[in-house]
């Protein structure tokens, strides 16, 4: 029987799937097409991109979407042997081969294909569960278990049905010497598979690798066969060079790319730890061509994919990992950066890392770091790090509008425009604001390859701060055509100050993205955008704002002394040896000294005088 309808069904709501329209996004591509983010290069702090996935492979103008694929983890990592001799053999046809025994003693049979000046290769292994995601080794374990499993009791019932053969044989007449034999030995055969099957432990296969040089670069090749053979297998440069990848595991379509360090004696073999850094991704910049109602927020930017989280640690981000990041964005000159992730801190705008992303990234290499708040509200003080409490990292809380509402949630009535409420909050321990911006927290964006899924719907700021980086990219592609000069100070101040007031409780607005345009249009020559401020309170320990929580602070008069201490960008020359560094470091303390401003605290509060 076939369904009809009386009446046109109606449209999908699909301009809620990646809102834009809330934002200004979709208007200000409209009004400047060419403003598409086409000229800056995102950097996403994440658990990896997967380059085959949907929208990851051009931008606008058909570049390549993903410039450099790094895993800044060491997850990856195989430390490979000496250089070892290529020898030759003849099989049993008369066929000459090259091959190199490999670190476990096994014969490597070489592609004849390979071109290898040096005739010396490296070897090494690596097991698959090492770069599988926690949710990809459990599915690959289960079906490795179900094939182990269907053939211990294929061969149980082999052994029963020969031990019950024995049986009826003699049945009635004492069994024979040898049968006797038999079936003991067939019995321990099942004490055996029993024993096997009680204590079934799978560590997944571990891979044969082999590492040359080319002339010109080093390649790398995975035995995913397991036969010990590489002939016709795939060889990977390092995904910067000519942006290859290829399948791991073809069967479940997991894809990896590799990096060598060390003049080729480390190889990083580069998977996604799981699928939230390609969603993040597709947000900020992906590009679909075949169906522009999926593409991101900034389809003609391009990403670098930075894999900070760890899936040894559950993808839980270190010290060491993200510091890798920092270098892999200054080496790739990123514009921005997005790091959809965090932890709750009671110590804001501190520690080593926080003090390398401020002095370094942002303000040597003027790099815009945009960052999710956190999704532990809606109690005050609920902010995560860095998003949430680092000084110049623009941190985004998570907004959810009528566009999103009627894509994604399917309400069965209109209600109120609001923050989500689990989007965390400030202030900050230390009485900052915390959030500086909303953003729509909730996308219908790419999935990785491995998850058979195109897309997928989330929600969270880490969903609201790619959102928000995507339109900041937007703005600084028109900006870097325009020749306006492009600072994270000024970026954020231009956003913070045309938000559109959503009548939060701690007074962040919604980003509008040609509100934000406008005013660095009009205040393009304004040179004091390219400072920033921070308050100090003095009498209190130098926290950066006045948080008064506790009763006994709030209920009485309170005097304290404010320090507000102007901030300059440096250069990537500042810490340089010899008269490049000498002549950066004048610079900027000429403009320190010649920095003369009359400033006034002006109270929006009548209670504060």
């Amino acid at each position: 029987m076939e369904y009809t309808h009386s009446s046109p069904l109606p449209n999908f709501p699909v301009e809620g799937l990646m809102p834009t329209e809330d934002t200004q996004a979709s208007s200000f591509i409209k009004k400047y097409p060419h403003y598409d983010g086409r000229g800056t290069v995102v950097a996403i702090l994440d658990t990896g991109v997967d380059p085959a996935a949907a929208g990851m492979q051009v931008n606008t103008v058909g570049q390549s979407k993903i410039i450099d694929i790094v895993d800044c983890t060491n997850s990856g990592d195989i430390q490979l042997s000496e250089e070892k001799p290529i020898q030759k053999g003849v099989d049993e046809k008369g066929t000459q081969y090259r091959f190199v025994i490999g670190c476990r003693g096994h014969k490597l049979i070489l592609d004849s294909c390979w071109t290898i000046p040096s005739d010396k290769v490296r070897t090494g292994t690596k097991r698959l569960f090492d770069l599988t995601p926690s949710e990809l080794t459990t599915r690959i374990q289960n079906e490795r278990k179900e094939a182990f499993m269907k053939k211990h009791d294929k061969l149980v019932h082999k052994i029963l049905a020969e031990i019950d053969k024995i049986s009826k044989t003699s049945q009635g007449e004492e069994i024979s010497e040898s049968d006797k034999k038999r079936k003991t030995e067939l019995q321990n055969q099942l004490e055996a598979l029993k024993t096997l099957k009680d204590t079934y432990e799978d560590y997944g296969p571990e891979y044969n690798v082999i590492v040359f040089h080319d002339g010109e670069h080093y390649n790398a090749s995975v035995d995913t066969t397991l036969k010990n053979d590489f002939t016709g297998l795939p060889t990977l440069k390092d995904y910067k060079i000519d942006n290859r990848y290829a399948m791991l595991d073809e069967s479940n379509l997991f894809n990896f790319t590799v990096k060598f360090y060390d003049n080729g004696k480390l190889l990083s073999i580069v998977t996604v730890a799981g699928s939230h850094g390609t969603h993040v991704a597709g947000i900020t910049a992906g590009y679909h061509p075949e169906d522009p109602s999926m593409n991101g927020v900034a389809p003609g930017a391009r990403i670098v994919s930075l894999k900070i989280g760890d899936h040894r640690l559950g993808s839980l981000e270190v010290g060491a990992g993200l510091t890798r990041a920092l270098n892999s964005m200054i080496e790739n000159e990123v514009d921005l950066a997005n790091m959809s992730y965090g932890e709750a801190t009671t110590a804001p705008n501190q520690g080593f890392w926080i003090n390398l992303l401020q002095r370094i990234s942002i303000q040597r290499y003027n790099c815009i770091f945009v960052s999710s708040a956190g999704n532990e509200g809606p109690g005050l003080s609920t902010l995560g790090a860095p998003g949430g409490i680092t000084e110049d990292v623009i941190g985004v809380g998570a907004f959810v509008g009528h566009q999103q509402m009627n894509a994604n949630y399917f309400m069965l009535k209109n209600v109120k425009e609001t923050s989500y409420t689990w989007s965390s909050l400030g202030p900050t321990y230390d009485g900052v604001q915390g959030v500086a911006i909303y953003g729509p927290g909730s996308a219908v964006a790419s999935y990785p390859q491995y998850t058979l899924k195109k897309y997928e719907m989330i929600n969270g700021t880490s969903m609201s701060s790619p959102n928000v980086c995507g339109c900041l990219a937007l703005v600084v592609s028109g900006m870097k055509q325009c020749q306006i000069k492009v600072t994270p100070y000024k970026v954020k101040r231009a956003v913070v100050t045309t938000g559109k007031n959503v009548y939060d409780i701690l007074e962040a607005g919604f980003i509008q993205t040609e509100k934000a345009w406008n005013y660095l249009v009009e205040n393009r020559d304004y040179a004091d955008l390219d400072i920033s401020y921070t308050s100090y309170i003095l009498s209190r320990n130098n926290n950066r704002g006045l948080y008064y929580r506790e009763i006994n602070e709030s209920s009485r008069l309170n005097i304290e002394d404010i320090s507000v201490t102007p901030k300059f960008l440096s250069s990537p020359h500042s810490d340089s040896d010899g008269k490049e560094g000498e002549r950066a470091r004048e610079v900027i303390r000429r403009q320190q000294f010649n920095y003369d401003r009359k400033l006034v605290l002006i109270a929006t509060k009548s209670w504060i005088k």
